[in-house]
């Protein structure tokens, strides 16, 4: 990428700094902040109540300075900004400068000179249309239909392994699908084959949970240190080809059960009680909702993708925060063995410590 390039994205940046702090400032909602421009003199931002959109028309709207110069508040931009919001570009209209979408997504049918930039969004150059500047797309696409022109770069980066779209969302609502499924399914070999271990790790993770996750926490770099330990003396070099897949299925483990945990809160049922694999499915689905409605909303336009943004990093929080606790609930019950007093088919309810059991009633006497 250009150097030019990475001076669009920092304001673009900047951009989006100012614009957060002028929508969240009472003084500029009572003014009415119409839209946020970008020139080579910096970041502007117009205030006026009387325009639709932002490619129509300019007019005269009142200008100020913030700061020591370093972003004016003016009219005077050529540049187009839009956060939260989508930015048109119709047939037969010239920028002259810059197009940048915050949030949004950007469709030219007529004429940029300068570069389009989209954060979180998707550009669609049309055919006929001209982009003589970049085409960047952060967290998108750059759609170019045949017939299109765009003479600079072309760079598309994406958070997901294929690009959003059309085609994209069934394909990643499926493979969250097939996740859960896969969880589902491998939930019940381990209950069927290892339903007392399952229990007694699930059950620590739910006594001792603090401890679990500090343990969980701290077993990544422990694991690596092992590695390296077995590789440099040599000998332990067959070892440390097992200790990963070793790793992987304590990880595994632990965190089906901390999902078994987590779905017996939601269906409210003890722990140990009436089978494994409703409780599973149902941590699980909630982790796969978080998932499904980050995916949608963020293919959606305007003010829907941070949201989106948000609920799947709520979703990745989540399986992290299960997994370390799993993870380090396995360790602390010794693999599954502890405590002995659990067993499968006995429930398992949360006591309270010895210093707060409330005593048993006295004896009446006669």
């Amino acid at each position: 990428m250009s150097a030019c390039w990475g001076s669009k994205v920092r304001l673009a940046a900047a951009a989006l700094g100012l614009a957060l702090l002028v929508v969240g400032s009472p003084a500029s909602a009572a003014k009415g902040v119409d839209r946020v421009e970008i020139s080579d003199k910096g970041v502007t931002v117009v205030r006026s109540g009387d325009h639709d959109s932002l490619d129509a028309h300019r007019s005269e709207d009142s200008s100020s300075t913030i700061g020591d110069g370093g972003i004016q508040v003016s009219d005077h931009g050529d540049a187009l900004v839009r956060v939260f919001g989508d930015i048109h570009v119709p047939r037969g209209k010239r920028v002259s400068d810059d197009v940048v979408a915050i949030f949004g997504s950007v469709d030219v049918e007529g004429e940029v000179d300068g570069d389009v930039v989209a954060v979180l969004g998707t550009i669609h150059v049309h055919d006929g249309a001209t982009v003589h500047g970049q085409a960047v797309s952060v967290g998108g696409a750059v759609d170019q239909e045949e017939g299109a022109t765009i003479n600079g770069e072309t760079v598309s980066v994406g958070f997901f392994p294929v690009s959003w779209g059309v085609p994209a969302l069934p394909l990643t609502l499926s493979a969250i699908a097939a996740g859960w499924i896969t969880a589902v399914f491998t939930g019940w070999i381990f209950a069927l084959v290892f339903p007392t271990r399952l229990i007694r790790i699930a059950t620590t993770a739910s006594q001792r949970t603090g401890a679990s996750l500090l343990l969980g926490l701290v077993s990544l770099p422990g694991f690596v240190a092992a590695l390296v330990l077995l590789v440099v003396t040599v000998v332990g070099i067959p070892l440390a080809f097992l200790l990963p897949f070793a790793y992987l299925l304590l990880v595994y483990g632990g965190q089906l059960a901390a999902t078994y945990v987590l779905g017996c809160k939601l269906v409210r049922r003890p722990l140990g009680s009436r089978g494994l694999l409703w409780p599973i499915a149902a941590g699980g689905l909630l982790v796969a909702i978080f998932f499904a409605v980050g995916a949608v909303l963020f293919v959606a336009h305007g003010m829907s993708r941070p949201f989106g943004l948000f609920s799947g990093l709520l979703g990745g929080l989540l399986v992290t925060g299960l997994t370390a606790i799993g993870t380090g609930a396995f360790l602390l019950s010794k693999l599954g063995n502890q405590p002995r007093s659990v067993s499968w088919g006995t429930e398992v309810h949360e006591t309270l410590p010895a210093s707060v059991a409330v005593p048993p009633p006295p004896t009446p006497t006669s």
